[in-house]
């Protein structure tokens, strides 16, 4: 399966800093589920550990890849994929991210949302949709 994605970016007075989306199959991280070279450069520790007390650990996995490839996209540019975190549970159709302080302050992000798709069977498709909105963290202690 391709990875379809869209992304845009563009000065808000709504606050949106900008959006982006990634799908991808679940059936791709079924390797890294089993614990087989699971790249710590991309996933956070915690997101290995509740992945696997998940009932499908490749969705999860799945979920938190596109949430970090949908924030990329957002983002207009390069980050460390670990100051991103998503953990997913089933069922969930949406979310706060959990994004690392520097990155916050840097991108001027003040939340992170996401919106989950998954397909029905195991091994189907995950869709995320990230939303970056302002925040005025840079104005405390200003």
């Amino acid at each position: 399966m391709e990875t379809a994605s869209l992304t845009w970016r563009f000065e808000s007075p709504s606050g949106l800093l900008g959006c982006g989306v990634d799908l991808e199959s679940a059936e791709r991280f079924s390797k890294w589920a089993a614990g087989i070279d699971t790249p710590a450069f991309v996933f956070t520790p915690a997101e290995i550990a509740h992945a696997a007390s998940l009932p499908d650990p490749a969705l999860g996995l799945a979920v938190a890849f596109c949430c970090k490839e949908a924030v990329f996209k957002a983002l207009g540019g390069p980050y460390a994929f670990t100051e991103c975190e998503l953990l997913y549970r089933p069922g969930m159709t949406g979310g706060e991210i959990a994004l690392n302080e520097n990155l916050r302050r840097a991108s001027g992000i003040g939340r992170a949302v996401a919106f989950i798709r998954t397909g029905a069977a195991a091994g189907g498709d995950v869709l995320v949709a990230v939303c970056l909105l302002a925040g005025d963290g840079e104005k405390e202690g200003a």
